[in-house]
């Protein structure tokens, strides 16, 4: 459960699915990695160290010798540049999508905004959260039931009514934006949101 705040109140975001505040691997390696390279950024906040650096932080990050290889000879190397070598080192492109992340691929949260008219009762407003890239959504993703088929004119009106677009994958569903959403990439910075209705509101 999040509080978050707003320039008039809180309103509060939960989850009913634990798993969505576990790390991957991944993630785990880029916050210590993260913090052995900004034990040597003198810059400021700048994001970057320089050559005379780079060596100790390697060694205290304990970056295999292919990061080694990808970082020498530069006199800066920016974090984007250091995490991008030991990304590329440690978890290969292809074994990442197929291996199981810690966190749900897609997950719901539900937004309480408790500033509601007066007699109504507070809004509560569910999102649905895809981490990036989206995932194709076949016809379960739209509520239909497996086996029933849709004829082209009810397949559109399905897909209209969901905010979703069709491509030759399948259905995908459009990315949402509101307030929130930039929020909820506090957390998650990959994350696609997904509502029906109006958006939520955090004011």
């Amino acid at each position: 459960m999040w509080v978050l705040g707003s320039d008039s109140h809180y309103t509060i975001l939960y989850s009913l699915d634990r798993r969505v505040q576990e790390e991957s691997a991944r993630d785990k390696r880029e916050k210590g990695v993260r913090e052995a390279f900004d034990a040597f950024d003198r810059s400021g906040g700048g994001g970057f160290i320089d050559r005379s650096s780079v060596q100790e932080f390697l060694a205290r990050a304990r970056c295999p010798p292919d990061v080694t290889k990808a970082l020498e000879g530069r006199d800066l190397v920016t974090w984007h540049e250091a995490w991008a070598a030991v990304a590329a080192a440690e978890f290969p492109a292809n074994e990442a999508e197929g291996a199981p992340s810690a966190s749900p691929r897609t997950f719901s949260l539900s937004h309480v905004n408790g500033m509601a008219k007066l007699g109504a009762d507070p809004v509560v407003k569910s999102v649905e959260v895809t981490m990036t890239p989206p995932m194709a959504m076949g016809t379960v993703a739209l509520g239909i039931p497996v086996g029933v088929e849709l004829s082209q004119e009810e397949a559109e009106t399905q897909t209209v009514a969901m905010g979703l677009s069709q491509s030759q994958h399948g259905y995908q569903a459009k990315a949402q934006w509101c307030p929130l959403v930039d929020c909820i990439r506090t957390r998650w910075k990959e994350a696609e949101c997904h509502w029906q209705g109006e958006a939520p509101s955090m004011v």
